[in-house]
């Protein structure tokens, strides 16, 4: 009998103790974490963009930059999007932390950051679109904050055209994904070496990827067509 009560009692502390660890708050688990401990690589030209967690707050002024190789960051919600993005912006060549506090579900959690900065190479040789061709050497760069991307302009065409749309990687990189955009902001997706019709000014999102580093770069072709074609 004693035997028996001694083992409803263990059973009962068993269940208060078990209850009393579900019932604490379990730690918010953020889109920072997976970041932790290791490091962010970007190049010169590649803002870095971490989509964070719904509702999630960072104070941008307050965030602590080391290293001459991170410029700035900010921090806000893309117009349309339903999640913010934090933006590292790199400066220069080299390494660098960024030190910040991230609120998320009434928990505040500081991270520091570690970032390495390396000089850009276009990741791609080529792009074809039907009859017009261009060389990575013939793209330049158009820079605004935080939408620094190589773009391959292609002008003076009619209006309305379709073609072969073709992207040759350099040596080590490969084609990850193709978005179209309209002057609209209609967007659709695009595969490689595949028929594209456009009307109009249309843009090309083309995202790169290393296959080594898995690191990606993004590449925008731009067509021009002329309106009054």
């Amino acid at each position: 009998m004693k035997q028996t009560s001694v083992r409803r009692n263990l059973f009962i502390s068993v269940v208060a103790l078990l209850t009393v660890l579900f019932a604490l708050p379990a730690s918010a688990k953020t889109a920072l974490d997976k970041y932790a401990g290791k490091t962010i690589k970007t190049t010169t030209r590649d803002t870095i963009r971490i989509v964070c967690d719904k509702g999630a707050k960072v104070d941008k002024d307050a965030a602590k930059i080391s290293g001459k190789a991170i410029q700035s960051v900010d921090f806000f919600t893309v117009p349309g999007a339903s999640k913010p993005t934090l933006f590292i912006y790199p400066e220069k060549i080299g390494t660098g932390t960024v030190t910040l506090k991230y609120k998320y579900k009434g928990k505040t959690t500081s991270y520091k950051l570690k970032i390495k900065v390396t000089k850009y190479v276009c990741p791609v040789k080529s792009i074809a679109f039907g009859k017009y061709k261009y060389l990575s050497k013939e793209s330049t760069l158009f820079a605004t904050k935080g939408y620094t991307l190589t773009y391959m302009l292609l002008d003076g065409v009619t209006k309305k055209y379709s073609g072969k749309f073709t992207v040759t990687p350099k040596s080590g990189w490969k084609v990850k994904k193709i978005i179209k955009e309209t002057a609209a902001g209609k967007k659709s997706k695009v595969k490689n070496k595949s028929k594209v019709k456009v009307n109009g000014q249309t843009i090309f999102h083309i995202t790169m990827e290393n296959k080594k580093t898995k690191e990606t770069s993004e590449v925008l072709y731009t067509y021009y067509g002329s309106l009054g074609a």
